[in-house]
């Protein structure tokens, strides 16, 4: 054993030495100390309920996570698209504003309001704890993030209509009732099908169910709590793959189209009948002729409360073929941006007149267009998208429209006036010449156009006395602007439709074989009410053929007796149509800058008075010689051949026999005539002569001088005695014989 110090070990020697035993006396026996109580620090009491406490902060973390977990499950396992019904509340869109065209598609601005209700979506309550937590824990979150890759639409049939593309999409998250809208705005990218033609179907078919069914398939779909995503919440985060849903869009009624009958679809809408034009005007160059207009038409998102076209949409305006299978283009319009407005839109139309090709085929439509304009008639066109093949569509959308007709039929030709009328007998035919003069005023709307008319080719019915203002004005056929080919460049309009019955005091048809050259002069003393001016026209007509109409010879012997025996003459007047060729400055046909257009179908009506000295070369006695008046032999309804100088075949129209209607009007006075006359007329009467050789050459007298035409029209205004209607008679008048077989019965002009 080992002693402290020096000492050596004894049998005393205890076998542990105290720790201080150096220190000690050596009497002093070394034994354990007993413990001693030290108290614990205020620290390990922290750190023990800091322990506790946050084992209960945990145990209550995993009991919501356990509890949200849930309630978030079964929506895990839901399908997106009910999902997305239950959960998502929105109201619009409020605002969709079309911002450009480029060739990855159309940029459009849509605006509304949305937000995830998070009570209906978990289901949540008031009365229960567990509801109560998670929507605690819900409105912790506040909102979400939602993104997706390209949206792709299918029609129900599974054809490919369009795609979309998204921009990251952030809605509120709420658990109020009702839940709380809050306005969002986003830029879609509509790349539509290349296919035209499946759009069209499918909105065809949609408009006539009155509903749209769509497939919407998006290859993926990610939701990320917080916006933007961070701290904790991006711990939220669900990601779905292959999302499909079906949309079913109902079509809102729009205002003038009527809704689709209870069973039966809807038909489809007539475009022409839902545009009103408003106003339009042509304007004259540089360079081309100019357009302007207002048009409205209903507007066809009725549920938007505002919305606009920021940009300008061109289309071309077609007239449909006559000959060839190709339309005609003869504008170039675009619209200027514009507000969609509830009821209707008014959209403002500019452009301009495109170049005409130089074949005579062109310019047939064009005439065609500008018949039914002055007929007061509608005119079909075609209005074809010029934007589509910039977004990579393959070919552009063509809509059939209707150019409206005016409110009023617009009066181009007017204050006719007809001077030095003549007429002629030549071998069996009756000629008639005059002088015309029309004042060519255009609408307001085309007040702006140079018109210098070159050539007119009338055809008009001839009638003892006034013309009547009812036909064919107010019924025009719509046949008569047609044309057929005559040459190269110059076509022949179809005769003008007889009425049926024919007028009372109609007897005689004057239709040329050609066309009559015409002079234009300005018009700078004339103004109509809407300070047009306007241009003068006038022709001379030479010989033209007069062809008595089925059954009314009398008529025409009436006619001429009046001129006889009466010292005033007798008013003709003459109505019908006219068809006037005319160029008009600022057309382009070809390399010419004003290009020529044949209007058909245009009405015209006139009177004049025809006196004894308008009837040149006659060889028939004064009453008072007691002479009988010829009898008028039967002058044959066509349009007989003149030694003209040869031309193609033109068609001349034939009529069909019409008995002889006699006016239900008083017989007129018989005129007095010196003593002996009537009785020679009654007690010497005459055979009556067939058709074929109803009259006798007689001897042509000295002819009188030919008189010049006069520089203004003789006024109609003059009164003459009637004759009695029983001359007309063919059963009861008396018929008389020429004395000499070598006299022609000749009526001559002069000019």
């Amino acid at each position: 054993m080992h002693t402290p110090g020096n000492a050596p070990a004894t049998e005393q020697t205890p076998l542990l030495s105290c720790p201080d035993a150096a220190n000690s006396p050596p009497a002093q026996d070394c034994q354990p100390k007993a413990k001693q109580q030290v108290p614990v620090p205020w620290r390990e009491h922290l750190v023990t309920f800091a322990f506790v406490f946050l084992s209960l902060v945990l145990c209550l973390a995993v009991t919501i996570i356990f509890t949200i977990h849930s309630y978030v499950s079964p929506l895990l396992k839901t399908d997106p698209s009910v999902l997305a019904q239950r959960s998502l509340v929105f109201e619009g869109p409020s605002h969709f504003n079309v911002i450009n065209y480029t060739s990855d598609g159309i940029w459009c601005e849509v605006a509304g309001a949305a937000t995830i209700d998070a009570s209906r979506t978990l289901g949540l309550s008031s009365n229960r704890l567990t509801d109560k937590l998670v929507g605690w824990a819900t409105r912790r979150v506040g909102s979400v993030t939602v993104s997706t890759s390209r949206i792709q639409v299918f029609s129900h049939d599974n054809t490919y209509l369009a795609a979309l593309e998204l921009p990251t999409i952030t809605l509120p998250i709420t658990t109020n009732s009702p839940p709380p809208l809050r306005d969002v705005s986003i830029q879609v990218l509509l790349r539509p099908a290349k296919n035209i033609d499946d759009i069209v179907k499918f909105a065809s078919s949609s408009w006539g169910a009155g509903f749209g069914e769509l497939r919407v398939h998006v290859g993926k779909g990610v939701i990320v709590g917080g916006s933007p995503p961070s701290g904790w919440r991006k711990w939220i985060h669900v990601e779905k793959h292959d999302i499909e849903t079906t949309i079913r869009l109902e079509i809102p009624s729009i205002p003038g189209i009527p809704p689709a009958p209870p069973n039966g679809p809807r038909p489809t809408p007539d475009l022409a009948s839902l545009v009103y034009l408003q106003s339009y005007r042509v304007l004259p160059p540089p360079p081309t002729l100019r357009l302007v207009g207002t048009a409205t038409l209903p507007n066809p998102l009725p549920s938007v409360l505002q919305g606009a076209v920021a940009l300008s949409l061109p289309f071309v305006v077609s007239l449909p073929p006559l000959d060839s299978k190709d339309p005609l283009p003869i504008a170039r319009v675009e619209t200027s941006p514009l507000e969609l407005t509830t009821p209707n839109i008014s959209l403002a139309i500019s452009g301009h007149v495109l170049p005409l090709p130089s074949s005579s085929s062109s310019i047939a439509p064009v005439s065609r267009f500008a018949s039914d304009f002055l007929a007061g008639r509608p005119s079909p066109v075609l209005i074809t998208t010029d934007f589509l093949r910039d977004l990579g569509i393959l070919r552009e959308l063509t809509v059939e429209a209707e150019f409206p007709a005016s409110a009023e039929r617009p009066d181009l030709l007017r204050d006719v006036q007809i001077s030095n009328m003549r007429i002629t007998l030549r071998g069996e035919q009756i000629l008639a010449s005059a002088f015309v003069r029309a004042h060519i005023v255009p609408p307001n709307s085309l007040s702006a156009v140079r018109i210098n008319a070159t050539r007119v080719w009338p055809d008009l019915l001839v009638y003892d006395g006034p013309a009547p203002q009812l036909w064919p004005f107010d019924d025009p056929n719509p046949r008569v602007h047609s044309g057929i080919e005559y040459d190269e460049h110059w076509s022949e309009p179809d005769p003008m439709p007889l009425p049926r019955p024919l007028p009372p005091n109609a007897f005689a048809r004057i239709r040329p074989d050609s066309w009559i050259i015409a002079h234009t002069e300005s018009s700078d003393d004339r103004q109509d009410n809407n300070g047009n001016q306007g241009v003068w026209v006038h022709a001379q007509v030479h010989d033209v053929p007069l062809d008595v109409l089925p059954g009314r010879e009398a008529e025409l012997q009436r006619f001429i007796r009046k001129i006889l025996f009466n010292p005033s003459g007798a008013r003709v007047g003459v109505a019908g149509i006219s068809a006037v060729a005319a160029r008009v400055g600022g057309l382009v046909v070809g390399s010419k800058e004003s290009g020529e257009l044949e209007m058909y179908g245009l009405p015209l009506r006139g009177e004049t008075v025809v006196r004894k000295k308008d009837l040149l070369g006659w060889g028939t006695p004064s009453p008072e010689d007691s002479f009988p008046l010829p009898t008028i032999p039967s002058i044959p309804t066509s349009i007989p051949t003149l030694s003209t100088p040869p031309r193609p075949h033109v068609p001349i129209p034939t009529f069909a026999p019409e008995p002889p209607h006699h006016p239900a009007s008083v017989p007129e006075p018989e005129p007095e005539f010196p003593p002996g006359s009537e009785s020679e007329f009654e007690q010497e009467p005459y055979p009556e002569l067939d058709d074929e050789h109803g009259y006798l050459p007689l001897p042509v007298p000295a002819s009188e001088p030919e008189s010049k035409p006069e520089s203004e029209p003789e006024s109609p205004a003059e009164n003459w005695p009637n004759f009695d209607e029983g001359w007309g008679d063919s059963d009861e008048k008396s018929t008389f014989e020429a004395q000499n077989s070598e006299e022609l019965w000749q009526i001559g002009v002069a000019y």
